[in-house]
């Protein structure tokens, strides 16, 4: 059997890469990277897996090299991210010392695949769908995959509903992966893959939609239960986007729970009916872009949603006692003080458990990233404003006179302390607070 590596590659900060969204941690959190657990389901029983991830087990990039040096694996699954100052460059270091094949998934390839194939030519190709068993088809020698761009071949997108086995979860127990919402061990885990919605900002949109087979994720949830992990992330970047298929999975989660799970929605999406069915299913924390307190921006970046249909859709959640975190953004294009206003008053309103209050930056293939910043040498857009006319020193303060506002209100604080003792998560809430107050 060969040795395939799957490796979340070094950073001067704990970053995560996976899905085609790349961020660095807030609050030392990471989760399993969900398109190394995808691979690792499809190529576990053909190969032997070496796991790396120096999210959690940071490394300077020499160190990271010696470990891969030792790891001798015949064929490398790695991960990019824009977020990350040079994982291309760490790529080559890496091709330089071992002799292996390199295939990479991650924002900063999946939306310039021709770019990044001609420009690296140490790469051996680009996941275009990671819950595809492309490269287990592939490293056994199939001539034609779907879900796999390879160099100086016709690359075809997989289609129709996905499924993978459970995945070498042996591989990452012992790791210290944590989230800030939900206790330990937890399972990352996915029902689709892109997403039918076409926000301006986000990229999930512009990536294939497929849904994974039902009876594939109620065969992982019932490994997951027989083995006491009760706590899931799941990974969709809008797990509410086919409201019937959501009700469905939320009825098989209530059957089979308990379970505690933290997921991203769309709250101009939620009614009553869905709110009540996260709570019956154990939704620990449903996180939702408000992003705007302008209706206007929002019209012009989220179709469909509109500051009422978004309230409404976080008070029918919290009517259902389902704890609310909302997700703002400043600095969109043409934003105005006066709309970054309304913004901090609309979060202040809201009845949320936690804000999260982000410089809006480009993201890699989305209508309002500019294509030729930054993707085929890999540099980071981390640093880089959505608006370049905006001042990036009065986002900033903005930002974290937001933070301030909310989190320093008195009732606020007295409720989050005395949750805090009760579900004995105290020390985890002061690490998040300091995180949110540093934060530069």
């Amino acid at each position: 059997m060969s040795r395939v590596l799957l490796c979340n590659p070094p950073a001067p900060r704990p970053t995560m890469r996976d899905y085609y969204c790349s961020s660095t941690s807030k609050a030392g959190y990471a989760w399993q990277p969900i398109d190394l657990l995808a691979q690792a389901a499809h190529l576990r029983e053909e190969h032997t897996l070496v796991w790396r991830d120096f999210a959690v087990n940071p490394a300077t990039p020499d160190e990271a090299l010696r470990l891969i040096e030792s790891d001798r694996p015949d064929a490398i699954v790695g991960l990019v991210g824009a977020a990350a100052p040079d994982d291309f460059g760490f790529w080559r270091r890496v091709h330089e010392r071992v002799d292996t094949r390199l295939f990479v998934s991650g924002d900063l390839v999946r939306f310039a695949v021709d770019e990044t194939l001609a420009a690296y030519d140490f790469i051996d190709g680009v996941l275009l769908d990671f819950t595809a068993p492309a490269l287990r088809d592939h490293l056994a020698g199939k001539k034609k995959v779907a879900g796999l761009a390879l160099r100086g071949k016709t690359a075809t997108k997989a289609k129709g509903d996905f499924a993978y086995s459970v995945p070498p979860y042996e591989l990452v127990w012992n790791l210290p992966y944590r989230h800030p919402f939900l206790p330990q061990p937890f399972a990352t885990v996915m029902t689709d893959h892109g997403c039918v919605h076409r926000c301006a900002y986000c990229n999930s949109g512009r990536v294939t939609y497929r849904r994974r087979d039902t009876g594939n994720l109620a065969a992982e949830l019932d490994w997951l239960a027989a083995h006491h992990v009760r706590a899931l992330f799941i990974k969709d970047m809008t797990f509410n986007a086919d409201r019937e298929r959501t009700l469905s999975i939320l009825e098989m989660l209530a059957r089979t729970g308990p379970w505690r799970f933290a997921c991203y929605l769309r709250p101009d999406r939620i009614d009553d009916e869905l709110a009540e069915a996260l709570a019956q299913a154990g939704c620990a924390m449903a996180m939702v872009g408000v992003e705007s307190g302008d209706d206007d921006l929002l019209a012009a970046v989220r179709p469909g949603a509109t500051t009422a249909n978004t309230t409404a859709g976080v008070e029918a959640l919290h009517r259902a006692g389902v704890p609310v975190g909302g997700h703002f953004l400043c600095g969109l294009p043409g934003e105005t003080p006066a709309q970054r206003e309304k913004t901090l008053a609309l979060a202040l309103r809201l009845p949320l458990a936690y804000a999260s209050f982000n410089l809006a930056a480009p993201r890699l293939g989305t209508p309002l990233y500019n294509a030729g910043d930054g993707v085929a040498d890999g540099s980071s857009t981390a640093t880089r404003l959505l608006d370049p006319a905006q001042n990036r020193t009065e986002l900033i303060a903005w930002r974290n006179r937001a933070v301030r506002c909310f989190y320093l209100r008195p009732f606020y604080l007295g409720r989050r302390f005395g949750q805090a003792v009760r579900n004995g998560s105290l020390w985890r809430e002061i690490n998040h607070a300091v995180a949110l107050f540093t934060q530069r």
